[in-house]
């Protein structure tokens, strides 16, 4: 449900709210990579690269905690986007 509400904000192009979301949501979910990946996106998406980088920087932490290489290889392809867009 959160998730969706995020990307609802971002329709909205309300990037305050979308990032509350969020964070809200991997706070809740601290290893879920997907949602690291979908919040830098969608922030990516609204031109605010500062978020994306938090975003992409978090997902790399989970993906490295978790051992997880698929996730790991995508955060730093966001990370690396997220710093020219800023």
């Amino acid at each position: 449900y959160k998730l969706r509400k995020a990307q609802l904000y971002v329709k909205a192009k309300d990037a305050e709210k979308a990032a509350a979301e969020f964070d809200s949501l991997t706070a809740m979910h601290p290893d879920e990579g997907k949602f690291y990946t979908t919040a830098a996106e969608e922030m990516l998406r609204l031109k605010d690269g500062a978020r994306a980088l938090r975003f992409a920087e978090g997902g790399l932490e989970a993906a490295r905690r978790t051992g997880n290489r698929d996730l790991e290889g995508h955060c730093s392809e966001l990370v690396e986007a997220a710093r020219r867009a800023k």
